[in-house]
């Protein structure tokens, strides 16, 4: 506007930082890969249907979660809290570190991730 703008405001309250809790995030691995294979059914919360992945803590502000594990030649996936409301998929982290040519997009809608190779695994998820 030609003569300029006016605001002014009101501090209604203090600000409840976010915070970011990992016990909300019990990471875990499933697939046709792993032991367990996919979940029986959808529910969330339904326990053992995944391998839980162990909270290793917080370091340089990363947190972390890891476990090994045996894998076939095969598909999985990761999600959170024994439910699919959070999981990851290929496209959605960076795979790193001397096993990830391993690892490949399985492709198609889901695109789980794949193990090309069967062994033993160890994965380190961090945030």
């Amino acid at each position: 506007p030609e003569d300029g703008i006016e605001i002014s405001t009101t501090k209604i309250s203090d600000l409840d930082p976010i915070t970011f809790n990992p016990e909300n995030f019990a990471w875990g691995i499933l697939g046709a890969a792993t032991t367990k294979g996919w979940a029986s059914n959808n529910d969330c919360g339904a326990a053992d249907q995944d391998l839980d992945l162990n909270y290793n803590g917080v370091s340089g502000g990363r947190y972390s979660w890891s476990i090994t594990t045996p894998l076939t030649a095969d598909q999985f996936k990761f999600r959170a809290n024994n439910c699919w409301t959070i999981n990851l998929n290929y496209t959605q982290v960076a795979i790193s570190g001397a096993g990830a040519s391993n690892i490949e997009n399985a492709g198609g809608g889901d695109n789980n991730f794949r193990a090309k190779v069967a062994g033993n695994y160890t994965f380190v998820l961090s945030t």
